[in-house]
Formats: C-alpha cells, sequence, structure tokens
C-alpha cells in the first residue's frame, strides 16, 4: 500500500500546499472549533520571536483576533526596553503615515498593558 505522506522530493502529485496556521486560525473561529483553534493559536505563538513580534502584531489579523493581539502585545512587553527605541518607534512612524488604518487599536491596548506593567514596578 503507498504512504500518503507526500516525501519532499515528489513534486509529480498534486497534493495541495499546506496550509498557515493563521488560515487554520481563521476558520476554527469562524466554525467555532476551540480544539483546532487552540492547536492554531499554539502554532502561532511558537512562530513569534523578539524580532518578529511587531511585525506580527501591526497586522489586520492581529487587530481581528483579540487572543492573538494579547498573546502577541505580551511578547512585545516582555522585549519592550529593546523595542521601544528603534523598531516601536518605526513602527509609530509607519502608522503616522497611514500604513495601519487599524494601528490604533493595537497602541490602545499596548498603552493599557504598559500602564499596568508600570504601575506594577
Amino acid at each position: 500500500m503507498p504512504s500518503l505522506r507526500r516525501r519532499s522530493s515528489d513534486h509529480s502529485t498534486s497534493w495541495p500546499r499546506p496550509c498557515s496556521s493563521k488560515a487554520v486560525y481563521r476558520i476554527a473561529t469562524v466554525l467555532n472549533l476551540e480544539p483546532l483553534q487552540q492547536l492554531a493559536f499554539v502554532a502561532i505563538k511558537q512562530l513569534i520571536r523578539k524580532d518578529n513580534v511587531l511585525d506580527e502584531l501591526f497586522t489586520h489579523f492581529a487587530a481581528s483576533h483579540k487572543e492573538i493581539m494579547q498573546m502577541e502585545i505580551a511578547v512585545v512587553i516582555q522585549y519592550w526596553t529593546h523595542l521601544r527605541d528603534s523598531h516601536f518607534q518605526r513602527k509609530m512612524e509607519e502608522m503616522a503615515e497611514g500604513e495601519y488604518p487599524f494601528g490604533d487599536i493595537i497602541v490602545a491596548e499596548l498603552v493599557k498593558r504598559l500602564v499596568v506593567v508600570d504601575a506594577d514596578e
């Protein structure tokens, strides 16, 4: 019996390309498939790093999915001293130029969380 697993060297088959974890999260949310949504959330979280978190946070996807936005904001806060002077400032300049029409939602949530973190210190 042939294996159902596609070998990376087998280009002759017409298997569909794998779907992104964001796409899985979206469809799981729409279909209210909580276990699948959580698996996709974990996969998305594993891809978030200090060097890409602001790019991921300032997306329509993050602005549209509060749980994703909150997770990414937590990562931003974790690396805030590294991000605030250069990366975050650049994002604010890009937002002022109109690149992120949904950026106000993200910045408002981030500021709320930063105020809480600052108050705790």
